[in-house]
């Protein structure tokens, strides 16, 4: 009987380079996020006293959506690796490698 081989997309060589568009996604979600503090911050402090009402209003939304981007570049990773993997098992099956 044959033994099973192992097989871990999460290898370096066959990971070449990651996914250009998950790399952008996450990219974009975490200067979302971190704009969305910042201009909560300066919008929170406008009048003389600390508005914590306008600063959750800027801030939660921003927060929110950036990290809605930052998963669907999760789930654009996964499916990359899901790929990689599938494409190693069809290689194995074929007898290329």
């Amino acid at each position: 009987m044959e033994e099973a081989k192992e097989i871990s997309p999460q290898s370096k060589e066959d990971i070449k380079e990651e996914n250009p568009v998950a790399v952008f996604l996450y990219t974009l979600g975490g200067i979302e996020i971190f704009a969305g503090l910042m201009i909560a911050i300066y919008m929170g402090q406008l009048d003389y006293e600390w508005q914590w009402g306008t600063f959750l209003v800027w801030f939660l939304p921003t927060l929110v959506s950036g990290l809605l981007i930052v998963g669907f570049a999760e789930v654009i990773k996964l499916l990359h690796l899901q790929n990689i993997s599938i494409k190693k098992q069809l290689d194995i099956m074929q007898g290329k490698k």
